[in-house]
């Protein structure tokens, strides 16, 4: 197809869903490959690991099976829980066990309440010691027995739920891959046939598509009224970026507004976004976002190129046009043949 201007959008179109998918699965098969290990463990873990080969462990960097299935000498309680408050109900999430491993000690932070005859085998991920549990557990427990210091080894056994994030986390990727390989075979087809982009399936309405393309091509060559990304031409109203297309015959315009959205954080104004939406005889909405000046400006635009239209907004309006759409369009209709004359044929 000949290039022009709609061509040239859809073209930087086609590119940036290319890019973008390209980008997207390229992002996953990084992601994949950080946590390949992860995914090692999750699916081929946990492995069986005998005490004295935890207690030998220096770096964690070091030991690739980390999901493992740990039998002590003995389990003690150290009293310690991590306890969450929901509207004054307080629960135990976990408790802090100390596994004897011959001569050292692993913390084991189990889920729940510690029982009383503690199991001497548990299964978990072995993981770096967080700073606030070697502050608030490890170096508490060092004061109150001096016995104790240096006993602990640096890491701790988490026996929470190790696998339900990594599932998740795996859905989430395949399903982002595949929506990055769709994108691409989406903008080789649509590169090798524009026909099929939603660009000119949309200008469609209005007759053959290559036809309007070359003649909304033709008026952006002459008189343009432009603000923002609002183009209105001798026959056509046009939102039009770098690579999206909205189209609308200047005939067809019905109705247009300003809409106005208050936005919140914690219930507290934070400020207002503001958009020019315009509406056809079809029921197609073109929304155009910008600042409130460039906004009223955009409308100025609308009802001095469409002086048939309906300016502003009601509920009266709203309803009429949910509810009683072909009177609307009549009432339009009815202004229109004593609008002002102007040459849209």
């Amino acid at each position: 197809m000949t290039s022009n201007f709609v061509t040239d959008i859809i073209r930087r179109s086609n590119r940036n869903l290319l890019l973008w998918s390209f980008l997207g699965a390229l992002i996953v098969v990084g992601a994949g490959i950080y946590f390949l290990n992860y995914y090692r463990n999750l699916f081929l873990g946990p492995f069986p690991t005998d005490k004295k080969s935890v207690a030998v462990i220096q770096d964690l960097k070091d030991v690739p099976d980390y999901y493992i299935t740990l039998e002590g000498d003995e389990a003690l309680d150290t009293g310690y829980q991590y306890v969450s408050t929901n509207y004054g109900q307080e629960t135990v999430e976990f408790s802090y066990i100390a596994l004897m491993l011959n001569d050292v000690l692993l913390l084991v932070k189990s889920p729940g309440i510690a029982l009383v005859n503690l199991p001497t085998t548990y299964t978990g991920a072995l993981v770096p010691m967080p700073a606030d549990i070697q502050r608030e557990v490890i170096r508490d427990l060092e004061a109150e027995y001096p016995d104790l210091k240096d006993v602990f080894l640096p890491f701790m056994l988490d026996a929470g739920d190790f696998k339900t994030n990594g599932y998740i986390g795996l859905g989430i990727g395949v399903i982002i891959f595949l929506g990055c390989l769709y994108g691409i075979f989406l903008s080789a087809r649509r590169s090798n046939n524009m026909a099929s982009h939603p660009i000119m399936r949309k200008l469609k309405a209005f007759g053959s598509p290559e036809a309007i393309a070359n003649q909304i091509h033709a008026e952006m060559q002459g008189p343009v009224e432009k603000v923002g990304h609002l183009n209105v031409t001798q026959h056509w109203l046009l939102r039009a970026t770098k690579s999206s297309l909205a189209a609308t015959r200047l005939n067809d315009v019905v109705w247009y507004y300003k809409k106005a959205t208050q936005h919140r954080t914690n219930f507290i104004p934070t400020g207002k976004t503001y958009e020019a939406v315009i509406l056809d005889r079809r029921g197609t909405i073109m929304s155009v976002q910008a600042k409130e000046n460039v906004v009223n400006e955009m409308l100025n635009y609308v009802g001095r190129n469409a002086p048939w239209a309906i300016g502003g907004y009601s509920n009266d309006l709203k309803m009429m046009w949910d509810r009683q759409h072909k009177e609307f369009i009549a009432a339009v209709d009815q202004r229109r043949q004593s609008a002002p004359s102007i040459d849209r044929q």
